[in-house]
């Protein structure tokens, strides 16, 4: 159901942009936790998201996070469960380094 995986974008100081796609229609959760477990004690946020088109994509926006933490995330369909993502927000105030990873992928058609 979430053959695609899961990825994060856009930090910010407080906040967190997270993706997946799904296969089918329907209600998404999602999950943010301090702990890799995403255990009840650790969740600081979650919600539903709908499917933004006809392809499954979700995109969820995560505010009210703190400063420089690292955070993880996942999206399930009922008893179905993403693999667990990982986070960091950005630190707060003047920056003068940021390290970033980027990826990209693409599908070709012969």
């Amino acid at each position: 159901m979430f053959s695609h995986g899961v990825a994060s974008f856009d930090p910010t100081a407080d906040g967190v942009l997270l993706w997946t796609r799904v296969a089918t229609t329907g209600t998404v959760n999602w999950t943010v936790a301090t702990d890799v477990e995403l255990g009840d004690d650790a969740v600081v946020e979650s919600g539903t998201a709908e499917p933004r088109d006809d392809v499954g994509t979700v995109v969820v926006e995560v505010d009210g996070l703190a400063p420089a933490t690292t955070y993880f995330y996942s999206f399930s369909i009922g008893d179905v469960r993403s693999p667990v993502g990982r986070t960091r927000t950005l630190p707060a105030g003047p920056v003068t380094d940021v390290r970033l990873a980027v990826t990209c992928c693409a599908r070709t058609v012969d």
